[in-house]
């Protein structure tokens, strides 16, 4: 009966206008819904997270194959790599990963650094470096190496304190680049090392010393 009244009529109509209104929503909701990404979607390129750790794994393990790079240079190399696929990494990663300081503080010595600092020079007075490379041959710590861009390769026994570096704007013939090998300070701490370098050394300045005081005359 209240239906009938005009007031029943406009209630009705009313709540059929709420109804229709309220449908609408639903229909309408997931088109109007905000689109909100995954972190897979924003960083990861769509990737399964499973996948994206396996192959970040593998160029860490690859990376650290490369002659003188140690584990954090291997992480932060990976990071860079991902990247390049489009992968980043970089905003899931805490601050401190990416401020990994290389676990070593010593230097890294050509053989001109080590025949100063023991005294093996030449006649004339300056730095032999070509004995400092014979005497790592004999010790077992390097092997010559001819036709390559890097004259001397360390061996088992000397990898673990050498550290090979590409010289910049420099190449030989074939348009390879030159490469350069240096020696951890590390390496000047093993016995046999400071036994013959402090020997030859002693050797050469014995040497050295009669020419030495002539030239001063």
């Amino acid at each position: 009966m209240i239906e009938r009244t005009p007031k029943g009529k406009e209630a009705r109509q009313y709540f059929i206008t709420c109804e229709k209104a309220y449908r609408r929503l639903q229909c309408d909701g997931p088109s109007i819904a905000p689109n909100v990404q995954t972190l897979s979607e924003r960083y990861l390129n769509g990737l399964p997270h499973e996948t994206v750790l396996a192959e970040f794994k593998l160029l860490i393990e690859l990376n650290q194959f490369s002659p003188g790079m140690d584990a954090n240079q291997a992480f932060l190399g990976a990071v860079g790599q991902m990247e390049m696929m489009g992968v980043q990494l970089r905003p899931l990663l805490a601050p401190q990963a990416l401020a990994l300081e290389s676990p070593h503080r010593y230097a890294e010595l050509r053989p001109t650094d080590m025949a100063r600092r023991f005294g093996i020079l030449r006649r004339d007075g300056k730095e032999d470096p070509a004995a400092v490379n014979r005497l790592l041959a004999d010790l077992g710590y390097q092997t010559h190496t001819s036709r390559e861009t890097l004259a001397w390769t360390p061996t088992g026994k000397g990898w673990p304190f050498a550290v090979v570096k590409d010289v910049p704007r420099a190449t030989v013939q074939g348009g390879r680049p030159v490469r350069q090998l240096f020696w951890k300070e590390t390496l000047l701490e093993m016995g046999d090392i400071q036994d013959a370098f402090v020997r030859m050394g002693c050797q050469r300045m014995h040497k050295t010393s009669p020419q030495m005081s002539l030239e001063l005359h």
